[in-house]
């Protein structure tokens, strides 16, 4: 929860520097011209693009939102003045009286949301008083923004409002499942065996690159077990390594996980090493290795020759590099890229719109 005191009207001015460069994607003849020449080698603005389809994808989604906050503030500010002029009224004291009139605030509303965020670190260190003010300001603020996105969809709906750009269509990335790959088909870690499908002919297919020591990765796993949970039957998750070069124990632990399926364990090891992301030394992967009962002797082996590992792990980079992944976690559903640490509620969108579609 972020606390502020924000306002409707504050809302309205949107800053347009996020959005100061931008790069437009180019029409199909320009795109085959040459955009650089290293010798006699000519590379093609197609040829980028298609290197760095998200990237490319980001700077256009940019671009129409850009676009789409100009519009949407135009319409807005023309939509409080005709009102305004139909009641005679100046337009800010009619908007003020038209967000009075459609945002209530409960007490029950307030209560709920200070026992939700009791424990946020900002609004714990203020006085009763003080929290219960500050929660009003943002589910006020919560309520005004969600009224005027109804203004917005009703005014797009009665052809008021018209954004004549097409939207970015967000570019698709193809998997090629690989035997290599560690399949999981629901929220435990002996859920490896497919129920009602099978790899990639399931429904919800999902990727994830993640990195041991990375703490979003962590973060991520019990709204991972909720989904695997929910989906059951339709979804098989996927997770490649990802081990960043600034986490010196990430491939340490990857190798521990390689060596770990080697003996069908791969899942057991994966948790005992999310769950124990702060100690990551060659003693603590043995000791995991006792916890989820391998054979010690062929671990060790495993971890003294990790050539079969590395070589793993470095073909999974390679198909991270194809695919823009720049950090971790990286979730694909379907093909749809989410980066970062994706909520639940997000994630679970994307997956029953998926489910939808294929109806």
């Amino acid at each position: 929860m972020k606390v502020s005191h924000s306002t409707p009207s504050r809302w309205l001015t949107l800053s347009l520097c996020w959005f100061s460069s931008t790069l437009l994607l180019a029409d199909a003849p320009a795109a085959k011209a040459p955009v650089y020449k290293v010798y006699d080698q000519e590379t093609t603005l197609e040829a980028v693009q298609l290197k760095n389809r998200s990237a490319f994808f980001e700077l256009e989604q940019k671009k129409y939102q850009l676009i789409e906050n100009e519009a949407t503030n135009a319409y807005l500010n023309a939509f409080w003045a005709k009102k305004a002029k139909e009641k005679s009224e100046a337009v800010e004291k009619y908007r003020e009286a038209y967000f009075n009139q459609h945002v209530k605030i409960s007490d029950k509303e307030i209560k709920a949301t200070l026992e939700k965020f009791k424990d946020h670190p900002q609004l714990s260190k203020l006085p009763p008083k003080e929290q219960e003010n500050q929660v009003r300001e943002y589910l006020k603020d919560r309520e005004a923004r969600a009224l005027m996105q109804t203004i917005i969809d009703t005014g797009i709906k009665n052809g008021e409002l018209v954004i004549s750009m097409q939207k970015p269509e967000e570019p698709l990335h193809d998997f090629n499942l690989s035997d290599k790959d560690h399949m999981r088909y629901g929220p435990l870690a002996s859920d490896t065996k497919p129920t009602k499908c099978e790899g990639a002919k399931c429904p919800i297919q999902i990727y994830e690159y993640s990195d041991f020591e990375c703490p979003f990765c962590s973060r991520i796993m019990p709204d991972v077990k909720k989904v695997l949970q929910e989906y059951k039957g339709q979804i098989v998750w996927i997770t490649r390594d990802f081990p960043l070069s600034f986490h010196q124990r990430a491939k340490p632990a990857a190798i521990a996980a390689k060596c770990a399926s080697y003996q069908g364990k791969y899942w057991d090891m994966y948790t005992e090493l999310f769950n124990n992301q702060h100690n990551l030394s060659d003693a603590d992967f043995e000791k995991y290795a006792k916890n989820i009962k391998l054979d010690m002797t062929e671990f060790a082996a495993c971890q003294k020759a990790p050539q079969k590992a590395e070589e793993r792990i470095a073909e999974n980079l390679k198909t991270a590099a194809e695919h823009d992944v720049t950090g971790t976690p990286t979730i694909f559903m379907n093909g749809h890229r989410f980066p970062g640490a994706i909520a639940y509620e997000e994630l679970k969108k994307a997956i029953d719109k998926e489910l939808t579609k294929k109806k």
